[in-house]
């Protein structure tokens, strides 16, 4: 794909979330992350121009997620303690769908927003897209600014890093309460920051077209 093919795929789903913004749809992110603490895992970290030193993780624990959330809030989390497969990502939309309809008549406009990850375009997932008529945008590779939810699950990882750090226990009901922390105005914070980096992003694709 040519650097011309990507600057289009890009402004296309920023200008389908722009117009449905407009429209007063509301936009839902979905994404997924992993949370890794083995006990075979040896890293080397060290500040710059200090001595390396050498860590082991005395704990294993390993699980993944999927969540959703929109400038509601977060509207649904899975957690697994094996990776998100097709299967239980295509239930974990199903259920999120059924969520949304329940929630609010506004809220039976909404459009999903994720990644054109493999997960996400199966025949599960289709299945379910289809069988519920859901709108939704898939955003090109290498498009954080894209998907807000990008950057709420670094929040929430960098709360879960200062946790385990302090507590030194890795237990999934402390990732529930931190998910549970994750108030509206995060996610609408966040989803604004996800908009400016967007636009800023474009307006630099403008630039190098120019050239």
């Amino acid at each position: 794909m040519t650097t011309k093919d990507k600057i289009r795929d890009f402004c296309e789903a920023a200008y389908l979330q722009f117009y449905l913004s407009q429209e007063n749809v509301p936009l839902v992110y979905v994404d997924e992350f992993h949370i890794s603490m083995k006990n075979t895992s040896a890293y080397n970290w060290s500040p710059r121009n200090h001595p390396a030193t050498l860590a082991v993780d005395p704990w294993s624990w390993v699980a993944s997620f999927v969540i959703a959330l929109s400038e509601r809030g977060v509207e649904g989390v899975m957690a697994s303690n094996l990776s998100i497969n097709k299967l239980s990502f295509s239930l974990f939309l199903n259920d999120v769908w059924n969520h949304l309809h329940q929630s609010s008549t506004l809220m039976k406009r909404s459009c999903i927003v994720m990644d054109n990850s493999s997960v996400h375009k199966n025949d599960f997932c289709k299945n379910v897209i289809v069988r519920k008529r859901m709108r939704c945008i898939t955003i090109p590779s290498y498009s954080p600014q894209l998907n807000a939810a990008e950057k709420v699950i670094a929040v929430i990882k960098n709360r879960l890093k200062q946790q385990w750090i302090s507590s030194k226990v890795p237990r999934l009901s402390l990732v529930k309460e931190i998910i549970d922390e994750v108030s509206q105005e995060t996610c609408k914070r966040w989803i604004e920051s996800s908009k400016l980096e967007t636009l800023h992003k474009m307006k630099n694709f403008e630039t190098e077209i120019r050239r």
